[in-house]
């Protein structure tokens, strides 16, 4: 395949890297390197362009045969700008991850790097207003117990020393509550996993409230673990859209095959031909011989999964 010499050096300066530091990352000769970003650039193996892409940590090593102001271009250099670190804060996006922020911006506009920079401000934002609720509750607790032991004789009122935990956690802004340094065992753990944190279910009821057919997430799909926040699919409607019940298309648009950007702006209309026309450039994203590796893996998790939850035997899934 050809590539473009000033992408290629576009994307291997963004990394900070020389020449002879992407030969070895990508284990291939520096002239190599220097012919395809010479004037003329060159063509190049299909296995020499992959190597490459993996170097560069590219989804698709068919964006090095872009121009180097495209869009797809352009969010690759953010993307390593921020994998990378260099002068800004150094974040490891996943796939799944720079998919949502395609997903964000094409909905709402607001790009990669401003999300980025509003981050802490955002967090903080919902990371307070959980403590308040967590505050007007206890407050409304003490209120409603202090009510009732005026109705009950001294001896048998009740104090409030069991909301002093839950006060001391909210002046130590602790969002959490985590259990601590606990055997596996410990009764405590099994009560943290079921009833998760108070943040999560902060963010749970937010989630609730929601509209139904917002097309942004389904309240009933945001998930919620004990070492993490929340986890959410985002946009599932309009991943549905774009791909058209391919698992193919899915798969490229999902595994880094192709960014959102790269998709041709006639091909992301609503009508019946662009439908169709999307879901074949998507699939065209990866060849056949990788799919077919890809549909091995998807049979052998899908048998696992079969597995594991009891509805086949080790035998059966083996088949």
């Amino acid at each position: 395949m050809r590539i473009h010499p000033e992408t290629l050096k576009k994307l291997r300066k963004a990394q900070g890297w020389s020449q002879q530091e992407l030969a070895d990352k990508a284990k291939i000769e520096k002239k190599t390197i220097g012919r395809l970003e010479s004037k003329n650039g060159g063509e190049a193996r299909e296995t020499t362009a992959r190597l490459l892409a993996t170097a560069l940590k590219l989804g698709n090593p068919r964006i090095l045969a872009l121009g180097p102001e495209t869009e797809a271009v352009r969010e690759e250099v953010s993307r390593i700008h921020f994998d990378s670190g260099g002068s800004g804060p150094r974040v490891h996006l996943d796939i799944e991850t720079a998919l949502a922020y395609d997903l964000v911006e094409e909905r709402y506009g607001v790009d990669m790097h401003r999300l980025i920079e509003e981050a802490p401000a955002l967090f903080a934002l919902l990371a307070e207003a959980s403590l308040a609720e967590r505050r007007r509750r206890v407050g409304e607790a003490k209120a409603a117990l202090e009510e009732f032991n005026r109705a009950l004789p001294g001896h048998l009122a009740e104090s409030a020393w069991a909301y002093q935990e839950e006060e001391e956690s909210i002046e130590r802004r602790d969002l959490f509550r985590h259990p601590g340094d606990l055997e596996w065992d410990d009764p405590r753990w099994e009560d943290y996993r079921e009833n998760g944190n108070p943040f999560a279910n902060f963010l749970k009821e937010l989630a609730k409230n929601l509209e139904a057919g917002n097309g942004a997430l389904d309240p009933a799909d945001v998930g919620f673990d004990p070492d993490l926040i929340c986890r959410g699919h985002l946009f599932p409607e309009r991943r549905a859209r774009l791909t058209g019940g391919s698992r193919r298309a899915e798969w490229a648009l999902s595994h880094g095959h192709a960014r959102l950007g790269q998709i041709p702006k006639r091909l992301r209309g609503e009508g019946e031909d662009a439908a169709r026309e999307r879901v074949e450039w998507l699939e065209a994203q990866i060849s056949d011989d990788e799919w077919a590796r890809c549909e091995e893996m998807i049979a052998a998790a899908e048998r696992l999964g079969k597995m594991l939850s009891g509805e086949t035997g080790p035998d059966e899934a083996a088949d």
